[in-house]
This record gives structure tokens, sequence and C-alpha cells, in this order.
């Protein structure tokens, strides 16, 4: 018989973070677990299991949650608190090799090859500056005109050498290599770019499309609809948190639901 958690989070960025950190010091004795593709940053973990995985599905029968897996895994939970990033919307007809719609997949062999950012400039900006660090070279390819993000940023983007900004542009078309991967680009300036990776940060949304709608309502933006306190519409024990929410609910909020405070 699998284990069966007092908790699963599923996410572990900035919210599932967050998360897991209020209940440690709420509550140890509870029995937590948390699924994510990536363990972001330094969190202690101490007292939780981590399952490096993605959840793909989603089932409640009386009273249990069960949590199906990537991996074909199936984990068990009596409450169950979503904690799930956003991604950016897919671009019809680029290859799946080397475009990049999550920030945090920014490969670490590429300080010689080039990169694109696309996205409007206060979602794109920041992912540019980290992507530089990484690339030599890399075009910012945005809607505006201008640097109009906050100044400290404007100035780190002006300031960054290998970062070139392409005001108004956006691709039009693009070709591959013999083994499937990009190999160039063509803006609608009709400026060619030679690059293997792109990096999409524009039109994001919660990454919820795999959720079963009988079981976790979305609106039609992928938003997760909850009450006040993160309780999600159709199943009391599933909360949701932070930005894969309608309302971007907060974690004080849900951590207090469903501690019962």
């Amino acid at each position: 018989m699998n284990k069966i958690y007092d908790i699963i989070v599923i996410g572990y960025a900035k919210d599932g973070q967050e998360v897991i950190k209020k209940l440690m010091s709420a509550n140890t004795s509870l029995s937590i677990a948390c699924i994510s593709k990536k363990l972001y940053g330094q969190v202690d973990l101490a007292g939780i299991d981590f399952y490096n995985d993605e959840a793909i599905f989603l089932n409640y029968f009386r009273g249990l949650i069960s949590i199906t897996t990537a991996n074909k895994q199936d984990y068990f939970c009596k409450k169950l608190i979503l904690a799930i990033n956003t991604v950016a919307k897919r671009y019809p007809g680029l290859p799946t090799n080397n475009v990049y719609y999550n920030g945090y997949d920014i490969p670490k062999d590429a300080k010689n090859k080039q990169a694109i950012v696309i996205g409007d400039i206060k979602t794109a900006g920041n992912l540019a500056l980290a992507v530089a660090k990484r690339f030599k070279y890399v075009y910012l390819c945005t809607k505006e005109f201008t640097l109009e993000s906050d100044a400290k940023e404007a100035f780190k983007l002006e300031n960054t050498p290998n970062i070139v900004h392409l005001p108004n542009c956006h691709i039009v078309k693009h070709k591959l290599s013999k083994d499937g991967t990009l190999s160039e680009v063509t803006l609608n300036t009709f400026e060619v770019l030679h690059t293997s990776y792109i990096f999409v940060a524009a039109d994001r949304r919660p990454d919820t499309d795999w959720l079963p709608k009988r079981i976790v309502r979305v609106a039609n933006n992928g938003a997760i609809l909850t009450d006040k306190n993160g309780v999600t519409q159709s199943v009391p024990t599933i909360y949701a948190v932070g930005g894969c929410t309608e309302d971007n609910i907060k974690v004080s909020k849900v951590i207090k639901a469903i501690l019962g405070e």
C-alpha cells in the first residue's frame, strides 16, 4: 500500500517554496511531499519527501486524492496544494528542440552561442538578463520600441553588452537543420538571425491544462477558480495558491485554511 501523505504540494518555484516553509514552521508533525519537475533555489527540504517528477493526472475518490506522474508513479494524499508555475504560449510551427517556454531551463553549456528572447519588455527583460549570463549574444525581440520596464531593469539591459534589443519585432518564419533543430529565424523586419535557441516569455498562463475539469475548475485563461481562502470549487480538500489562481491567492490564507486556523 502506497503511503498516504497529509499534504502534497505540486510545484516548487516561488509559491511552492513559500507554502512548504510555512507548513513546516506551523506544524512539523504533518507528513508532506512535494512533486516538481525541478528543484528551484536552495531551500531546506528536511522532513519533506521531494519527487523530481511531473504531475500529469489527478483523481479524487472517497476523500482520497491521487496524483499520477510522468514517471508512472502514483502518490496519495488527504489534502493537495497546487502551486503550479505559469508557462508561455506555445508558438505553432516552432520545433521542440532548443525552444524554451520555461525561464528556469537555461542551458549551461552555451557561452559560445547566441539566443533569441521573445516577449513584452516586462516579462522578457529579466529573462534576457538571465540568458545573457550563459550565452555569447542575446537578441531581445519585443513589441515595444523602448525599454519601458522599471528604471533599474532598463539600466541593466542597456548596460549589458551582449544583449541587443530589437524593438517592434517578432518571428515570421524559421529554418531547420537536418537534425530537426532550429538553424535560423526571419523577423518581420526581414532581418535573419542564425540561432538554435529561442526563449519565449510572452502570453504566460498557469500550466493547468492537465487538470481534470470535473475535479479542478479553471477559468478560460487557465487560472484555477477558488474561494477567498484558496479552496477550489469542486473538491474542498484541494487548494490553489499564487500565480496559478484567478485572484492570486496569498500563501498565508491557504495555510490558515488548510490547518483550520
